[in-house]
């Protein structure tokens, strides 16, 4: 039913806030959470956090160095992503000149004067890239169906097994699931003795390997290729 959906719909808002909100108190208590940030700090530590929460780092000790080294990590993955919080953060900078411009909150005219951020600052910017992280997964999944299409020559929706690991070698990194794991996400056709394994595209964009954030009750995924002829 439509309030089952919307049940569903608030549960999951709630699941993310929860783990965006978790990964980034981990972060931000390495600088006390009463502490305010300059601007470069506030971008690190907003980093930190979104390396994190996509690798699903929970509790434990953790360093900035390790944080840093899985936003690295995240950003060789999906280039996209290095402007990502810099853009952000110039965003919450804009609207906070516009609020003092239309009030005489002194606070918030120091805070905008001096570029100094607060936990709350980058709990209202770090659930702001969360919801909207599918949108930056899906420039990654788009690349990935081109250049299986570009290999897929016969336009059956299929790449040889052999294509696909050429191209692995070639650079394409994204490439390197072993063909036992293949053809337990269902992502391989064996019907053609002749051909062999071959890849389907379709059910390959969709694997689990090509999913981030992978939380205890959510993950981000490719979009299913269908789902924009649903809508």
């Amino acid at each position: 039913s439509i309030e089952d959906g919307v049940a569903m719909i608030l549960m999951i808002e709630h699941l993310v806030a929860d783990s965006v909100h978790k990964a980034l108190t981990d972060v931000y208590s390495r600088h006390g959470s009463h502490v305010e940030l300059g601007r470069a700090a506030f971008i690190r530590v907003l980093e930190a956090w979104l390396g994190r929460w996509e690798s699903a780092v929970t509790g434990g000790p953790s360093s900035d160095r390790d944080d840093m080294m899985l936003f690295g990590n995240l950003v060789r993955d999906m280039p996209s992503l290095a402007h990502l919080v810099p853009g952000k953060v110039k965003t919450l900078e804009y609207l906070r000149d516009s609020d003092v411009r239309h009030s005489s909150n002194a606070r918030a005219g120091r805070h905008a004067m001096q570029r100094r951020f607060s936990l709350e600052d980058a709990k209202s910017v770090s659930l702001d890239i969360a919801k909207q992280f599918g949108s930056y997964l899906q420039m990654q999944c788009h690349s990935m169906t081109e250049k299986l299409a570009e290999l897929d020559t016969g336009k059956t929706g299929r790449v040889p097994i052999s294509k696909f690991y050429q191209a692995a070698l070639g650079g394409e990194w994204r490439f390197s699931e072993s063909l036992t794991y293949l053809e337990q996400q269902g992502a391989i056709d064996n019907s053609s003795t002749w051909q062999g394994p071959r890849i389907i595209i379709a059910n390959y964009i969709e694997a689990m390997s090509n999913c981030v954030v992978m939380q205890e009750h959510y993950s981000v995924c490719c979009q299913t290729q269908c789902e924009g002829y649903l809508d």
